[in-house]
């Protein structure tokens, strides 16, 4: 698991607290969900170590490029077929 220098350095507090904070940021750009994101926040509240934190806080806030999203919508038809044409 990555660590940054920075990290290391904290205290158990500090470092849940920012933890924490990554968490929120990632609740309001929509990236996790919020009950997930308040599950995530109460384990890392209740870490006993800086390894176990960062551990919690990795749990599913990985991001992989999994490629073209569509979202699912009606849409009208008028049977016909249009080519973009440049």
């Amino acid at each position: 698991m990555p660590q940054n220098l920075q990290e290391k350095e904290l205290s158990l507090e500090e470092l849940q607290a920012t933890l924490i904070a990554k968490l929120d940021r990632q609740r309001e750009d929509k990236i996790l969900e919020r009950e997930n994101a308040k599950f995530l926040t109460s384990l890392i509240q209740k870490a006993e170590t800086k390894d176990d934190a960062l551990k919690l806080a990795a749990l599913g806030t990985h991001l992989k490029r999994t490629g073209f999203h569509f979202d699912m919508r009606l849409e009208k038809s008028d049977r016909t077929i249009r080519y973009a044409t440049r």
